[in-house]
């Protein structure tokens, strides 16, 4: 988590679109977590100065920033916007 800030020279910003389920999937499907794993690795993070979490971005201007920053999120595939890439998917 956290260690790298580009992909094939693009910086890229991690970032939270709040969907609920999909974070769940993501951690522990990607990562191998539970979300209170996760709610602990951030604690420590913050209050160690180390890192901060990804930005929480709402549904609202979640298109708006992604269509001018590259990012980096999880999304579910049905709710891919047009001319985004996966560049990882679990199988399932």
């Amino acid at each position: 988590m956290g260690k790298t800030s580009s992909i094939q020279g693009v910086i890229v910003e991690p970032k939270d679109n709040g969907q609920a389920l999909t974070y769940k999937e993501f951690c522990e499907d990607i990562l191998g977590k539970s979300t209170q794993q996760m709610k602990s690795y951030w604690a420590r993070m913050i209050f160690t100065g180390e890192k901060k979490p990804p930005q929480l971005i709402n549904a609202q201007e979640f298109l708006t920033y992604t269509a001018t920053t590259p990012i980096l999120t999880y999304v579910s595939k049905e709710n891919l916007p047009s001319g985004w890439k996966i560049i990882y998917e679990p199988e399932k």
